[in-house]
């Protein structure tokens, strides 16, 4: 909780707002870092990530954590790549998937970073998917800081017309997240359709949860981390 409260922080100071709403609109960003905040954050970041690192050592030192985690909830890579299963979930059964860098988007094609991957398919290999997607993350934070560019935070945002077609696509924490619009008239968005990765991956964790004991079922749902309204969108 410590270290949530101190990335809360930090995104306050960036942005002034814990969870960074508002801090994306059209066409760019709402607002820009002065160098005074890029460093702070680069600092902040960096002692993060080294106590991440501490209380990660911690729990693989435990024999009673990995007892729990290995070889629970196993999700066969044969099974995944059934039910198309993404992101996080996939890569822990062996998956190599990534939109960033399978579909750069941004600036990701000129960004350094590895995408983790696991064979095992259960608890520990999903919990360890997350630990080398969190250190990622701060090294592509750090990178885009360290050489982000002076311009303008806003671009225009042409208008779609009447009837046409958009489509896009970025890596979510949980996986990809798809957006397909269809433009109306005057601007207006005729329909709208956002699919979020929980909506492939919930199929998933009723083959996961086979041949596991009661008191396992929450580590195997805490592994998916599924959104209820992700799935409904």
């Amino acid at each position: 909780m410590r270290l949530r409260e101190e990335v809360l922080r930090l995104n306050e100071r960036l942005a002034g707002h814990r969870l960074l709403r508002a801090a994306v609109v059209p066409g760019g960003v709402a607002i820009d870092l002065r160098e005074k905040l890029v460093s702070d954050a680069v600092q902040t970041l960096l002692k993060i990530k080294d106590d991440f690192d501490a209380v990660v050592a911690i729990a693989l030192d435990s024999s009673l954590v990995l007892d729990r985690l290995h070889a629970t909830g196993v999700l066969a890579n044969r099974i995944a790549r059934e039910l198309q299963v993404c992101g996080i979930a996939a890569r822990a059964s062996g998956i190599d998937a990534d939109t960033r860098r399978d579909h750069p988007y941004a600036a990701y094609a000129d960004l350094s970073f590895r995408v983790p991957v696991f064979q095992e398919g259960d608890v520990w290999a999903r919990m360890m998917v997350r630990v080398e997607e969190a250190r990622e993350s701060i090294s592509l934070i750090t990178q885009v800081l360290e050489a982000l560019p002076d311009g303008e935070t806003l671009v225009a945002v042409p208008r779609l017309p009447a009837g046409k077609n958009a489509f896009g696509l970025v890596e979510g924490w949980r996986g990809p997240i798809w957006h397909w619009i269809v433009a109306g008239e005057n601007g207006a968005l005729a329909r709208v359709k956002v699919k979020d990765p929980s909506f492939s991956n919930w199929p998933a964790l009723n083959y996961a949860i086979r041949k596991n004991i009661v008191p396992d079922f929450p580590l195997c749902n805490k592994s998916f981390n599924l959104s209820y309204a992700g799935n409904d969108l």
